[in-house]
């Protein structure tokens, strides 16, 4: 029963890989299109992402001096202020990380990747 269904994965796969492969020369402007649609919406979501993180810290801080005389309070505070700071922390390490590959593989920023395709001398 495993072979047969292994074996149905696999025809399943090339079925899906071969119009793609075969796409490759075609010209997919569609594709930059995409790439930029996405680009423009991951740029108006990021500030919104660390401005929350920022908002989730500052919440933290008056969780903290509000319930300055409660051991449980503080600590609930502190909870979030940690949780606030590593969210802070990731998003701008991602949003790094993706402009220190971008910068590597040659992609300009406010442009999107070329769309792959086969040169034809």
């Amino acid at each position: 029963m495993k072979k047969t269904t292994l074996a149905s994965a696999a025809i399943t796969f090339l079925v899906g890989v071969f119009p793609a492969v075969a796409a490759a020369q075609a010209d997919l402007g569609y594709i930059s299109g995409l790439v930029g649609d996405t680009q423009a919406i991951l740029n108006l979501l990021l500030p919104l992402v660390v401005t929350l993180a920022l908002l989730f810290f500052f919440w933290g801080i008056m969780v903290f001096i509000l319930n300055a005389g409660d051991p449980e309070g503080r600590s609930k505070g502190i909870h979030i202020m940690v949780w606030g700071i590593v969210s802070l922390f990731v998003v701008v390490s991602i949003w790094g990380i993706v402009a220190l590959l971008a910068d590597i593989f040659g992609v300009e920023v406010g442009t999107s990747a070329p769309v792959p395709g086969v040169l034809v001398d």
